[in-house]
């Protein structure tokens, strides 16, 4: 049982790091969306004379400005050392090398 709770104790830890890497990932802006309503016709897709919305062609949605649509939050040199501390094992560095780069 004690070993049990070693291994449940450390795969919350990992999991908590890995949240913690996610969070720092995605945009602020969008939450990771990749769209934000349309501030012409504030999300509806249709301008006050019915028609579709120009800015958004009647989607209702633009593209974040933030992350230009990716999701991804646009990272520091500073903002990479953290997420690599965050990591702090390394079986994680590939994959979130990759995460990063991406």
């Amino acid at each position: 049982v004690g070993g049990a709770v070693g291994v449940v104790g450390t795969l919350e830890a990992i999991m908590a790091r890995r949240r913690a890497v996610r969070e720092r990932l995605t945009c602020a802006y969008c939450d990771g969306a990749g769209a934000l309503a349309c501030g012409s016709c504030f999300g509806a897709g249709r301008g006050a004379d019915g028609l579709p919305c120009p800015a958004c062609n009647g989607a209702g949605k633009v593209a974040c400005v933030s992350c230009q649509g990716s999701g991804n939050s646009v990272l520091l040199a500073e903002d990479r050392n953290v997420i690599r501390e965050l990591a702090g094992l390394g079986t994680m560095t590939a994959e979130l090398e990759e995460e990063i780069d991406r």
